[in-house]
């Protein structure tokens, strides 16, 4: 796993073997940093064709409008420079059982474009197996 971004509560790192990338938030995260990390998230997946992502949020106290530009701007960014179907894995504690905001989130991202597919899981080593499964079985 090689790091790309570790600061004090944002963590980037790049599985160059299975092509994932994942993204850690923890504590208070301004809505500057979140960016930050999401738009480098955005630059080594063009650069290393990456489509698989674990984006775990569930430690992090992120403002709702860092949320909202997410939602609003990063997305529809990430599936037009990509190009190809995106599989996304959000870490949440529930796992399989989503609050109300993430089916809300969830509801947003299928708006936003049929070729982003999102999964929840409760762990980042479950949410690596799934991608790696997915990868290896088309």
């Amino acid at each position: 796993m090689k790091t790309l971004i570790d600061e004090i509560n944002v963590k980037l790192q790049l599985d160059e073997v299975n092509k994932v990338i994942e993204l850690l938030f923890s504590g208070k995260v301004e809505t500057s940093d979140y960016q930050f990390a999401y738009n480098h998230l955005l630059t080594y997946a063009e650069l290393e064709e990456i489509s698989s992502f674990i984006i775990n949020e569930k430690n992090g106290d992120i403002p709702t409008e860092a949320k909202a530009w997410r939602l609003g701007v990063f997305f529809p960014k990430l599936v037009a420079k990509i190009g190809r179907e995106l599989n996304l894995v959000f870490i949440s504690e529930s796992g399989s059982k989503r609050s109300l905001s993430l089916k809300t989130f969830e509801k947003m991202l299928e708006k936003i474009s049929k070729r982003l597919k999102l999964t929840f899981s409760q762990n980042e080593e479950s949410a690596r197996k799934f991608l790696i499964d997915k990868r290896k079985n088309g």
